[in-house]
């Protein structure tokens, strides 16, 4: 499903919306807000079952150049973008998405995203 640049930018809002209200949201309506966050992150193309589930081909030989870890996933596991904005870090999780499972595990980009997410005060 193709989604036009400006529904992007409709859900982007409304993602950006629904996060500042679930900093203030009593607990139970945080629950809900969170499973609307989730839902606009899988319609933007942001999680792992946005992507469909490939086969694994084989590699014939791995290129040296091809096998050093892109720059934004060292930034991102290092913690570069712990303090930045949602659409920067959105930006961060689109960049690093073609990496998950090759230079970082699905388990590594949810520790950052909780630390962001602890960082920028949407925790409770």
């Amino acid at each position: 499903m193709t989604i036009s640049v400006l529904d992007r930018l409709k859900l982007g809002k409304e993602l950006s919306d629904l996060m500042q209200a679930q900093k203030t949201a009593p607990v139970l309506q945080r629950v809900a807000i969170g499973k609307q966050i989730v839902d606009l992150m899988l319609k933007l193309g942001l999680g792992a079952a946005a992507q469909p589930i490939s086969e694994p081909q084989p590699h014939p030989q791995s290129d040296p150049v091809a096998d050093e870890v892109p720059k934004i996933v060292t930034d991102f596991l290092g913690g570069v973008f712990t303090k930045s904005t949602q659409m920067e870090f959105i930006d961060a999780l689109r960049g690093i998405s073609n990496y998950v499972g090759e230079f970082l595990t699905l388990e590594q980009a949810k520790e950052q995203t909780i630390s962001w997410v602890k960082a920028n005060g949407y925790a409770g």
